[in-house]
């Protein structure tokens, strides 16, 4: 299902190197390590990992790329409080729980 995923936080780590914070308000989804929200742009998708979440922030580290394929430096770019367009997380390649 499509949500609207808002940049609450933007931290620039390095020269080229960004942690956004976006929030889902909605509602809480379960979530495994490994999976992945797709961001939707304009006319791109972009599959970004999670990083870290507790089910209503979601925490993505990216990598901004000035001259990439994609959009890494669409996304590091917004503004603080935009909002975009997300399905997630999904996939099945998780970490799995061993006894």
């Amino acid at each position: 299902m499509i949500s609207p995923f808002k940049l609450k936080q933007k931290t620039q780590i390095t020269h080229d190197v960004y942690r956004l914070i976006f929030t889902r308000e909605k509602w809480k989804i379960d979530f495994s390590y490994g999976q992945f929200v797709t961001f939707f742009l304009k006319v791109w998708a972009r599959s970004y990992s999670v990083a870290q979440t507790d089910g209503y922030e979601y925490d993505f580290i990216i990598k901004r790329l000035e001259n990439g394929k994609g959009w890494s430096k669409e996304i590091c770019d917004i503004e603080i409080g935009a909002e975009l367009k997300a399905v997630g997380p999904v996939g099945k390649f998780v970490l799995q729980k061993t006894d």
